[in-house]
């Protein structure tokens, strides 16, 4: 997904997801130009950020199928 949907999804500012990338506090790909933010990383590094690693705590997160486990 995008830097831009990621924001959207954690409920944060596009300029606030784009200093994290920047920052490499959030899982970003660079592909090119782009940034990408891989789904699975970004539910793992939710988990570990809070504290909920291994809880499956965002299976049932509804705006994010596919958001769970490590990446791989």
């Amino acid at each position: 997904m995008s830097v831009t949907e990621a924001a959207e999804l954690l409920g944060i500012s596009r300029a606030l997801a784009y200093e994290l990338a920047r920052s490499q506090r959030l899982p970003v790909v660079r592909l090119g130009r782009r940034l990408v933010v891989p789904r699975k990383a970004l539910a793992f590094w939710l988990e570990q950020s809070c504290g909920l690693e291994g809880s499956g705590a965002l299976e049932d997160w509804p705006d994010a199928p596919g958001l769970v486990g490590p990446p791989r």
